[in-house]
Formats: structure tokens, sequence, C-alpha cells
């Protein structure tokens, strides 16, 4: 969002004069390929948790099956 919020004016100035203000559209570039990469590695991290959390689960119904053999 903030990179879209620094886009629109660059946008808007490109329109009317045709000029392309560099820094202002380096800052909304930088903050666009960052929340890109900031949603992939929220989308890796959260699969990473519900892996972890299916194979905790896992092992948790493997000792209980230990057990229940074992006559406990």
């Amino acid at each position: 969002m903030l990179g879209l919020v620094f886009f629109i004016p660059v946008f808007i100035g490109f329109l009317h004069s045709g000029l392309v203000r560099i820094p202002t559209l380096l800052v909304s570039v930088l903050f666009f390929i960052c929340s890109v990469q900031s949603l992939f590695a929220g989308l890796i991290l959260d699969n990473i948790i519900k892996t972890s959390k299916q194979s905790f689960e896992m092992r948790l119904i493997d000792c209980e099956d230990r057990l229940k053999t074992k006559g406990m």
C-alpha cells in the first residue's frame, strides 16, 4: 500500500508533464519489492509452522500407540 501511495503522485506527474521523479519512483518500487518479499516470507513461515505442528501431532500419536502396546 505504501508503494502505491508513493507511486500515484509520480504517475499523475508523468501524465501531466511527461517527466518522472526518479527518487520517488525508486522509493515506491523498493516498497513494492519489500512487500512482495514479505508476503512470500510469511507464506513460507506459515507452511513451516503447519508442517511442524503436523509432525508434532504424529509423534504424539506414535508415542500413544507405543504406550498402548506395552500395556500401560
